[in-house]
């Protein structure tokens, strides 16, 4: 049986060292594990660590392309059986089924925390959940209120909780 190529999109979890970072390379190692996965980490771009307002926007721009037709080209490269897009974004026309991590729904819930760049990013939110084979959050809370911000059925999305690798066992 030929092992599943799972391809992690690692474009807007690698842009800071926080928890998206942390949560994607953890999921990503533990799916790696697995004795029937090929996981192939992607960066489709990388970031200046301390971008000026016109790189942020050039970068911005830079991810949406990538996410829409950059990505979806390397997905049929590399033959992928299946997504993982760690950061609330997919592609419009993906060439495989793909698994969308939507972390909460802060972005509508707490609109003012946001500045117009993310708003704007956020409106595609939900679009992208509705083409997304499955989404992925990491708490019933989180689940909950993404359900009922973006309508999507419970069912829809399944909790993985953050801490799956040996240094958060200690």
């Amino acid at each position: 049986m030929k092992n599943l190529r799972i391809v992690f999109d690692m474009s807007f979890v690698n842009k800071s060292r926080t928890g998206t970072y942390v949560y994607g390379h953890e999921l990503s190692s533990a799916v790696g594990s697995l004795s029937n996965c090929e996981v192939l980490p992607i960066d489709g771009f990388s970031t200046d660590p301390s971008p000026t307002v016109l790189q942020k926007i050039k970068t911005g721009t830079k991810g949406l392309r990538w996410i829409q037709f950059g990505l979806p080209a390397a997905l049929k490269k590399l033959k992928a059986d299946v997504l993982h897009s760690g950061a609330f974004l997919g592609p419009m026309r993906a060439p495989c089924p793909f698994v969308l991590n939507v972390f909460d729904a802060f972005s509508v819930t707490q609109a003012n925390w946001y500045d117009y760049r993310w708003r704007f990013y956020a409106r595609m939110i939900e679009p992208s959940m509705k083409r997304a084979a499955a989404v992925i959050t990491v708490s019933e809370y989180s689940k909950k209120q993404i359900a009922k911000v973006y309508n999507t059925p419970e069912n829809r999305i399944q909790v993985i909780y953050p801490g799956v690798g040996e240094p958060f066992k200690s």
